[in-house]
């Protein structure tokens, strides 16, 4: 994936830092993730990464990195498919992104992504209050090498961290995280829930006269 995004000159349109962090990314084995904001790139729909991408740049270039975040996608699949165990605050589910349509297949995506195998999914309720996670999202990264990574992203660009106390304050972190989270099938429900509250929505809209 790595030699296509250079193939494809994507790369002066990924965001600081995050270059480097795909080059390690297709070398996880287990890949422990948090969002608090959005859905995260693994699991995002075209339709949502098209939503998300197009703020603040142009058509074209949104799709170009649409296609990107679709190859990275190729990750999870095939007997080789990285480990996933991703926790979301629930407010990063239930904040739209496009219109209806776009949330409703994102959350069947979801809900069809939590029933694999290699992908243990959970959420923070929103009546959960304070916790951990209010200090924003990250991704820790497990390598086929041996070596365990860090990944935290701002406004501005992103940061790798590869020194040994700083990937174990995240590792604590997410556990702290993980402890505040619904189950699998708690999350699952929730899911549902959330899936539900949007086809609702979209069944409430009617065409004006």
């Amino acid at each position: 994936m790595w030699e296509w995004i250079q193939e494809v000159g994507e790369l002066e349109l990924l965001p600081p830092g995050f270059a480097q962090y795909l080059r390690v990314e297709g070398d996880a084995l287990v890949i422990h993730k948090f969002e608090a904001m959005q859905v995260s790139g693994l699991f995002q729909t075209p339709e949502y990464a098209f939503e998300v991408l197009r703020r603040e740049r142009s058509e074209e270039e949104a799709r170009q990195l649409v296609s990107t975040r679709m190859a990275r996608q190729e990750a999870l699949e095939g007997e080789d498919a990285v480990h996933l165990v991703v926790i979301f605050d629930e407010f990063a589910l239930r904040r739209p992104v496009g219109n209806d349509e776009v949330m409703i297949g994102q959350i069947q995506h979801l809900i069809n992504m939590a029933k694999r195998p290699e992908v243990t999914l959970q959420i923070v309720p929103q009546q959960k209050g304070a916790y951990a996670g209010d200090m924003g999202s990250f991704t820790i990264l497990e390598l086929a090498d041996g070596e365990i990574l860090a990944y935290e992203e701002g406004h501005v660009g992103g940061q790798l961290f590869r020194s040994r106390d700083a990937v174990r304050a995240f590792g604590v972190r997410f556990d702290l995280i993980r402890g505040a989270a619904l189950s699998a099938d708690d999350s699952l429900k929730l899911l549902h829930e959330i899936l539900e509250s949007y086809e609702q929505a979209g069944s409430d809209v009617r065409p004006v006269a």
